[in-house]
């Protein structure tokens, strides 16, 4: 939908209570990158999301597990994808540019 390609994953994220979820273990693995998670009380701190659920409140002690661990995990960026639910899973996209310079060393120009 976003146009985004596998290598351009850099990481997934979500609660804590996930930390063993085999599906995000094994889906990490797969693209070959990290999966970090957080506590209730430091989702928390990500003041703004587009949707709250009554029921994941409960279950997991937060509004919005998904939108909350993307800003988490990047800051800067920018939400392209608000909560999305998928199958019974929920996903959440936050995008930022990447820059990469190289440095000449020595040698003729």
């Amino acid at each position: 939908k976003h146009g985004f390609l596998p290598e351009q994953i850099r990481a997934l994220g979500s609660i804590d209570l996930k930390k063993e979820e085999q599906g995000l273990l094994k889906l990490a693995e797969s693209l070959d990158v990290g999966f970090c998670t957080f506590g209730a009380e430091e989702l928390k701190k990500i003041s703004t999301v587009s949707a709250a659920s009554e029921f994941v409140r409960r279950i997991t002690g937060v509004d919005n597990v998904c939108e909350r661990a993307a800003k988490k995990m990047c800051p800067t960026g920018q939400l392209v994808q608000e909560k999305l639910c998928l199958e019974q899973c929920t996903i959440a996209i936050v995008s930022s540019k990447c820059v990469i310079e190289f440095e000449k060393k020595g040698g003729a120009e």
